[in-house]
């Protein structure tokens, strides 16, 4: 694909192939290889947020036009709640110990910060009647 005089991969059935088949997966390429870059658009994909969906990131590509992602849109697509963790600050501790307590930090501040963003699904629903 070409956008704006730029080559375009659609690496989107990429989407279709993380979310089916077995429930673990491991993802090993080499460095460089787009394995950030496939789980933030997985993230995109996933992520319950107005703001995204707005943007509509997958208009063009497969898993928005493929009829055969449909099923996978209709059921995942804006749908959760989606906790991001990167572990790459955590290169500096050397200890098992370290390494606990600069989790347990950087848990209640990921955890602080996706309370606020998701919060309104946390609170109860009215019920209608």
């Amino acid at each position: 694909m070409v956008k704006d005089n730029n080559f375009i991969v659609d690496k989107t059935p990429w989407i279709a192939e993380a979310l089916t088949g077995p429930r673990l997966k491991l993802i090993t390429r080499p460095r460089r290889f787009g394995k950030s870059t496939n789980l933030s658009m997985l993230e995109a994909f996933l992520t319950k947020n107005e703001t995204l969906e707005a943007m509509n990131l997958f208009a063009g590509f497969s898993i928005q036009n493929d009829t055969k992602f449909e099923k996978i849109r209709m059921n995942h697509q804006h749908k959760y709640a989606v906790l991001h963790f990167n572990l790459s600050g955590c290169s500096s501790v050397s200890t098992a110990l370290e390494f606990e307590d600069w989790f347990l930090r950087y848990l209640k501040r990921v955890l602080g910060r996706n309370l606020r963003q998701y919060r309104r699904f946390f609170e109860p629903r009215e019920e209608q009647g």
